[in-house]
């Protein structure tokens, strides 16, 4: 399968050594479809030896650009103003990273710390998507332990559905059980379309037409002018693309595994089958670990 197009993928990277080596040979083969490709990787505060595993690959490639820096920035893993923050400048920096390389037809950003992805299925996703695209995001899950054929809908939190608009979404609409509700609505539309028009999503994976983003940046948006909640860098970023007349999708066969889902055996199924219960415990839970503080 040869796309007859150029291509630079864009990785971010913080202690993910093993991730980087068990997706090396995948990410090679995804480029092996292009007629030119770049793979620039941004690398910040590892201590694992991510740095050295990037370096060696950039000797051995010339073609992988690697840009390392120590920002001693505080590794964070939730929503808040602090995180995005960080998120958004590391986007832009592998943005202006990019820019700096002759401009291809496609940009790749990808989460290079995901378990797996359908390498197949993401080249076929380009070569089938529908005119007047601007962004192709993965379907992303999380596999649940002890349930090979069972996955969860990974990433609602960078999902915007077609007639959301960022001005009209408040607080109540990023709450557990909210969320959970959205990730399985995408999920039941993904299974009866091979293409979801949305206004936002990731999942792990997002594939850009670069006129779309040549001139796009990931910002910092607050959700109703709260100091601690804001939305997903994804959203603003790719409500930029849409306003400029291009189509967003999340693509089935564009199979993203996020890993697998921590969990029991009975939450597993709680969380599968009876997702509101399992989101109105968390809400519940939060609540009071809240009160106890």
């Amino acid at each position: 399968m040869l796309l007859n197009r150029s291509v630079i993928i864009g990785l971010l990277a913080r202690d993910c050594k093993d991730a980087i080596v068990r997706n090396k040979p995948k990410i090679e083969k995804l480029c092996s479809f292009f007629e030119d490709y770049h793979i620039v990787v941004v690398e910040n505060d590892s201590t694992d030896g991510t740095q050295e595993v990037l370096q060696n690959w950039a000797d051995e490639n010339s073609r992988v650009v690697v840009d390392s820096f120590n920002d001693h920035s505080e590794r964070l893993t939730d929503s808040s103003f602090e995180r995005i923050s960080h998120m958004v400048l590391l986007r832009n920096r592998l943005l202006d990273d990019i820019r700096q390389l002759p401009a291809p037809d496609i940009v790749v950003m990808m989460d290079v710390d995901i378990y797996d992805f359908d390498v197949e299925g993401l080249g076929d996703s380009i070569r089938q998507a529908p005119a007047g695209w601007g962004g192709l995001m993965a379907n992303g899950r999380c596999l649940l332990p002890d349930h090979r054929f069972l996955k969860y809908q990974y990433d609602q939190y960078a999902l915007m559905a077609i007639g959301e608009e960022m001005s009209h979404m408040h607080m109540d609409m990023f709450t557990t059980r909210h969320l959970f509700r959205r990730g399985r609505m995408l999920d039941q539309l993904v299974q009866r379309c091979d293409y979801v028009s949305v206004n936002s999503a990731f999942g792990g994976i997002g594939v850009y037409r670069y006129e779309a983003i040549k001139s796009a940046k990931y910002h910092t948006v607050k959700i109703d002018n709260s100091q601690r909640k804001v939305f997903c860098e994804h959203v603003p970023f790719h409500v930029d693309i849409v306003h400029q007349g291009y189509k967003i999708y999340v693509c089935r066969q564009m199979m993203v595994n996020n890993g697998i889902l921590k969990a029991g055996f009975l939450k597993a199924l709680v969380i599968y089958y009876f997702p509101q219960v399992y989101a109105v415990l968390c809400d519940v839970f939060k609540h009071v670990n809240g009160k106890s503080r």
